[in-house]
């Protein structure tokens, strides 16, 4: 039989230890797929995010949420975009960006449609993140009343309650 190298024996004891702190891998795919059901049943357009949504549940975390706007519509390709679309139709440029992250491009902007969130840039109209927030930050909709409280932090509206995530998609 093979020794184990000291490489591998650190990674197997690291990996005990985090099942015996977070879950086996087998516990954290249950939690992931309860919050997936979980978020499906929900009315309005909240997704959970961050470390609950990915199964782990961790002391002192707090609860992260996307809010995902029906408004937009994204698309990888331009040649993809459905004429009988509702939603604004945006375009995924992953060209000009660093690994991981888009921009989204409105394919025909239209001002009336959505003056306060896209702005241009040197090949069109893209959305702004920042202006989304901002937007979303002060639209006044009684239901999530912990939004209008909090303050842009990152990539997110943070409250005491409820830190959510905006993505247009």
């Amino acid at each position: 039989m093979a020794r184990m190298s000291i490489e591998e024996s650190e990674s197997l004891n690291l990996y005990k230890y985090l099942c015996q702190k977070i879950g086996s891998e087998k516990v954290v795919k249950t939690r992931r797929l309860i919050c997936d059901i979980s978020d499906i049943g929900q009315r309005d357009k909240i997704m959970t995010s961050c470390s609950k949504g990915e199964g782990l549940n961790l002391n002192g975390s707090d609860f992260d949420a996307m809010i995902i706007d029906p408004n937009f519509k994204v698309y990888q390709l331009e040649d993809e975009v459905q004429s009988d679309c509702f939603a604004i139709p945006l375009i995924m440029n992953t060209e000009e960006t660093q690994p991981c992250f888009t921009q989204l491009w409105s394919l025909n902007h239209n001002l009336k449609t959505s003056p306060n969130v896209m702005v241009k840039h040197h090949r069109g109209y893209v959305l702004s993140s920042e202006l989304f927030k901002q937007c979303y930050k002060n639209f006044s909709d009684v239901t999530l009343p912990a939004l209008y409280s909090g303050k842009i932090h990152g990539p997110c509206i943070s409250d005491k309650i409820i830190p959510l995530i905006l993505h247009g998609v």
